[in-house]
């Protein structure tokens, strides 16, 4: 279904087509865009001998403001990298993320990459063959996120599709 991309300049393009994302087309964006009270007059600013949104001034951009999108680097990330220091506050925090959550969500990207059930369920349908052992079925298993910068996203604990 998604489509993995291959450089940053068509992660754009690719969410707002992407049936599991934005379920758009660049020409439908680019309609709403024009229509809207504000982002005629924003992009007028920003590219004075423009009448219309089009698609290479919409791709270019995002393009240019891509940068904003990332937030800053955490402390406990900069400490981790020998580059800062933590308030006891945080290194209290650190110690007990290490004690309950470094299991799963280890690592430069707080992700063993691996899969695992995440407890949101715990009665599971009879899905295994007749005679095949009962153990956790690993489709209730979902792929181990990343926690990196996870204060500043909103999607947690999806159930396993």
């Amino acid at each position: 279904m998604g489509r993995r991309v291959i450089h940053l300049d068509f992660a754009p393009p690719n969410a707002i087509e992407n049936p599991l994302e934005m379920d758009e087309t660049l020409e439908a964006v680019l309609r709403k865009l024009n229509r809207h009270g504000s982002y005629p007059g924003l992009f007028k600013k920003a590219f004075p001998e423009l009448d219309t949104i089009t698609t290479p001034y919409l791709l270019y951009a995002l393009s240019n403001t891509r940068p904003c999108w990332f937030p800053p680097v955490p402390p406990t990330i900069r400490y981790q990298l020998g580059k800062g220091s933590l308030t006891e506050e945080e290194r209290q925090g650190l110690d007990l993320f290490k004690a309950k959550c470094a299991t799963c969500h280890s690592g430069a990207l707080f992700t063993n990459q691996d899969y695992a059930n995440n407890g949101l369920d715990t009665v599971f349908p009879d899905r295994a063959a007749p005679g095949s052992p009962k153990a956790m079925p690993t489709w209730a298993n979902s792929k181990v996120p990343s926690l990196r910068n996870v204060a500043h996203r909103t999607l947690y604990a999806r159930r396993p599709v």
